[in-house]
């Protein structure tokens, strides 16, 4: 609202209005219309933006998180693959409903990845060797040899959440692509709703639980 844009805009319409031989008021009139125009535009652009699915490219990512994503993603359309040869009515829109949770489950994956890549941009920048010869120094100052220790004990800490993120990201994958599998087989032979229920409840729980891990690293000092 107060952006050099948003102030020149007005301005140089009410010097083209007074340029035309108009009145001062008519001026000063149009330069508030402009500044209100300026504004809603640009709060309603705001506003598109942040509610923009994000775009999910894992070639952004390095091993083993490009990986993970790449996984989910092939998951994502063979459940697309199996939608198109469900015909319309009821069993497909169940199916419609499924695909966006398995839609959102390839979005939480790709949030997971992305704080995976976070994790090992954070440890690969802690020089360990050098870190290694402070901490083992004789000679070395002791406010030295402590902080050489406790870059060691955070690369220790950096490690052991990158094993874990990287186990529990494969185990969720494959738990995502199982469940897949399945919706597409019952997507051949299913013939009520409630067919789908064992379907449903498998992709959401893998879901809640990407869902929960991600959550838990936005909590994690460091990595937010």
């Amino acid at each position: 609202m107060i952006s050099p844009m948003s102030i020149l805009l007005p301005v140089a319409g009410a010097a083209l209005i007074i340029l035309i031989g108009q009145p001062w008021w008519a001026a000063a009139i149009g330069a508030v219309a402009l500044w209100i125009a300026r504004a809603w535009l640009s709060a309603r652009v705001s506003r598109l933006a942040s509610t923009r699915k994000p775009r999910i490219d894992p070639f952004t990512l390095r091993e083993p998180w490009r990986n993970y994503v790449k996984d989910a993603l092939s998951s994502h359309r063979r459940f697309d693959r199996a939608l198109e040869s469900v015909d319309s009515g009821p069993l497909r829109d169940r199916m419609t409903e499924i695909g966006d949770r398995v839609e959102q489950g390839v979005e939480e994956c790709w949030e997971v990845a992305r704080k995976g890549q976070q994790l090992t941009d954070a440890r690969r920048s802690i020089d360990v060797a050098s870190a290694r010869r402070s901490a083992s120094d004789p000679d070395g100052h002791p406010d030295l040899v402590a902080a050489a220790k406790s870059e060691l004990a955070a690369h220790e800490r950096l490690a052991a959440r990158e094993d874990t993120l990287k186990t529990s990201l494969e185990v969720l994958d494959a738990r995502l692509d199982e469940a897949v599998a399945r919706a597409s087989e019952m997507a051949t032979r299913a013939t009520s709703v409630d067919d789908l229920s064992g379907i449903t409840n498998a992709i959401d729980g893998v879901v809640g639980d990407l869902e929960s891990l991600r959550i838990g690293l936005d909590t994690v000092d460091g990595i937010r």
